[in-house]
């Protein structure tokens, strides 16, 4: 049995001629700074000189415009301030997807571009070619982002699209107090498409008109009611309102983001309206939006999310501004070790985590207890690399970060992108040579679903649901799974696994029928339980069987991880609840004295701390409240950095500073990777638990 270790930010399709890495090293000198959003077959393209950048690629693009010198043609390049000066030209069409065209503006930021200027393709008056555009000569039809920020009290713009039409309220002052409104029809109404007969793009260029008019005289109500002057107007997408109680039943249209036009028609509105101040002579309003340019290296922020899953599920794990959460520290340190020794190619490797490390000056010791059994702190050498990765992610996503949000977005948008590399067509995270792939690709799964429960990134959405689709695939008929599609045989280790990354997508807003698969894999749970000596005992592949051990690991103790398991699986799936005599047997029996986390040789379970304390959490009561007590005490003491063995190093002193040594009965296997990613969530359960 090998461990549930053996086990992107834009998947824009693998259609058409690719631009690949290859290409853009041989083109050191890009031509004019310009790619287009466009439709393509049904399916949304970046396309730079007519041929399609792929996803991974994009970001080196952009670099290559940030950095493009050209004195004869005036791009300047990167400057010592940190941001380019070279202008990044973005056509799109009417339609366009607002998540893809926000996240290229981050990935832009980033590359140090502070000079963007969109439009519709349609309308888009190109600038003359051989010479950087200059930004105060760009046609009118451009949105121009120029790094300018609000100032004082803004007059707050706020669009939305539902069905019931094209939506603008403007509000003004801290309160946000609603003071004008209007109108305007669906979007459909306005959003200018190449497939407009001439007599219907007409009709949309008046009812535009109509809108921008509408909006610029609800701004000038709004300012004149303010009771403060107002100096800038910000505008952004508006979210729904929710009332008290109404949480539960608000899902969002995942499916429907807004289309680049609104935007479109608020700068045209404001450039309106500054042209009447200048007329006037009065200085023009200052306009700010969602996204804004900032130096080489920072993020921008923050991004619009389209409609996330069930009620903003994964959203209680961000720490609230004035929230004080135990452990944290902690927890920190743990998701910095993982941050400092990620591969650049954005994985965890087992083996070689050490030579990826970038504490360069720091004391590398390796195990320091129980160093007779277990002699290094590596693990298996590739096996289980893809699933280290999505365990790492999980690490980072249990504590509300993802790669738009926090102080790991670089980290966890490379681990997103090398997962999105190795997904095969058949939605498969990494091959499936080793048998034991199902659990790379559960772990992988659950991965990218909180990422995408958290952001509501579109592009993340496909890449989940071919994951799921394969997932429902596999399992066996009437049953659970195990290694391989439907083998067969299974085994209650895998079937959680699997379980709960269908859980992990349900709940992150992916539409699943898991109606079959739910029930076939609780006949599995309900099958393998059963009574041992007076008290229930769920088996690992046959009734009331322990659970499995590594060859290597054969004196390390039983526990009840299978029970966890069940209790964990059928309160996810809805086939029990907290009241369940058997779950609350199964719960009860993790707090027992020999099945609490004690730090001892062949007691060391990581795999079973964790499965035990989101069991504990989620039934709650006395048991989980020992658990936190006694369990999380272990777990603490004994990180590195903040043991008795070390506790006056620090990250620059020690490279295993905020990591656990693999000494648990799986370490051998995943390694300190494993280790770590495991410890920090089991901290985080508190609030990423249920």
């Amino acid at each position: 049995m090998k461990p549930p270790v053996a086990t992107l930010l834009l998947a824009m399709l693998c259609f058409a001629p690719m631009l690949h890495a290859q290409d853009l090293a041989e083109d050191p000198e890009p031509t004019v700074p310009l790619i287009e959003l466009k439709q393509v077959n049904e399916h949304w393209k970046w396309l730079h000189d007519g041929r399609e950048v792929q996803a991974a690629d994009l970001p080196k693009l952009l670099q290559d415009f940030a950095s493009y010198k050209n004195e004869e043609g005036g791009w300047e390049g990167i400057q010592q301030q940190g941001g380019s000066t070279n202008v990044l030209i973005v056509h799109v069409d009417g339609e366009a997807s607002e998540s893809l065209l926000w996240n290229m503006l981050t990935m832009a930021s980033q590359a140090g571009l502070q000079r963007v200027a969109i439009a519709n393709s349609l309308t888009a008056k190109p600038p003359a070619p051989g010479r950087a555009p200059d930004p105060a000569e760009l046609d009118e039809s451009y949105v121009q982002f120029l790094g300018a920020t609000g100032s004082g009290e803004e007059a707050v713009v706020k669009l939305d699209d539902s069905t019931t039409g094209f939506t603008f309220v403007v509000g003004v002052g801290k309160q946000g107090r609603v003071v004008a409104d209007g109108t305007a029809g669906s979007s459909d109404d306005i959003v200018l498409k190449a497939t407009d007969a001439p007599d219907e793009r007409a009709a949309k260029l008046k009812k535009r008109k109509k809108v921008i008019d509408d909006l610029v005289e609800a701004i000038v109500r709004a300012i004149e009611l303010s009771p403060e002057p107002v100096k800038s107007i910000r505008v952004e997408k508006r979210e729904p309102e929710r009332k008290p109680g109404q949480i539960d039943s608000m899902k969002p249209e995942a499916d429907t983001p807004a289309p680049w036009a609104w935007y479109d028609l608020a700068a045209r509105a404001c450039r309106k309206l500054n042209e009447a101040r200048t007329t006037l002579r009065k200085a023009p309003y200052t306009v700010s939006w969602p996204y804004q340019p900032r130096a080489r290296g920072a993020v921008a922020g923050p991004v619009p999310t389209p409609g996330r899953g069930e009620a903003d599920y994964y959203l209680p794990r961000r720490k609230g501004p004035d929230e004080v959460r135990e452990d944290e520290d902690r927890i920190l340190a743990a998701l910095n070790w993982l941050k400092d020794h990620q591969n650049r190619e954005g994985y965890w490797s087992a083996t070689g985590f050490a030579k990826d490390s970038t504490r360069l000056d720091a004391k590398k010791t390796g195990n320091a207890e129980f160093t007779k059994d277990c002699t290094n702190d590596i693990g298996w050498e590739a096996t289980c690399d893809i699933g280290l990765t999505g365990l790492a992610i999980l690490a980072f996503t249990g504590n509300g970060y993802d790669h738009k949000y926090g102080d790991y977005r670089a980290t966890i948008r490379q681990a997103v992108l090398y997962l999105r590399k190795v997904q095969d067509n058949d939605g498969c995270f990494g091959n499936k040579e080793d048998d034991h792939w199902v659990y790379n690709h559960a772990i992988c799964t659950a991965a990218i679903a909180e990422v995408y429960g958290l952001t509501g990134d579109q592009v993340l959405k496909p890449i989940v649901g071919r994951a799921v689709d394969l997932i429902l695939k596999a399992q066996n008929p009437g049953l659970g799974w195990r290694y391989g599609v439907q083998p067969g045989i299974n085994d209650t280790s895998v079937t959680c696994w699997m379980v709960m990354a269908v859980h992990a997508a349900k709940m992150a807003g992916i539409e699943i029928d898991q109606t079959k698969s739910y029930s076939d894999a609780a006949a599995w749970f309900d099958m393998i339980t059963v009574n041992v000596n007076g008290y229930p005992k769920c088996g690992y592949d046959s009734p009331g069987s322990n659970n499995a051990r590594l060859r290597s690991a054969q004196n390390y103790d039983h526990n009840p991880t299978m029970d966890a398991m069940y209790v964990n699986a059928m309160l996810a799936m809805g086939k029990a609840d907290t009241e369940d005599k058997t779950v609350k047997a199964l719960a009860r029996g993790c707090v027992e004295d020999e099945y609490l986390p004690k730090w001892e040789m062949y007691k060391i379970d990581f795999y079973y701390w964790y499965e035990a304390s989101h069991a504990l959490c989620r039934v709650g009561g006395s048991g989980w409240k020992t658990w936190q007590q006694k369990g999380f005490k272990v777990i603490r003491d004994h990180q590195r950095g903040f043991s008795d063995l070390d506790k006056d190093a620090t990250a620059k002193t020690l490279d295993e500073y905020g990591s656990w040594d693999p000494v648990s009965a799986w370490g051998s296997a995943g390694g300190r990777v494993y280790s770590t990613a495991m410890g920090a969530l089991c901290l985080e359960t508190p609030w990423s638990g249920k």
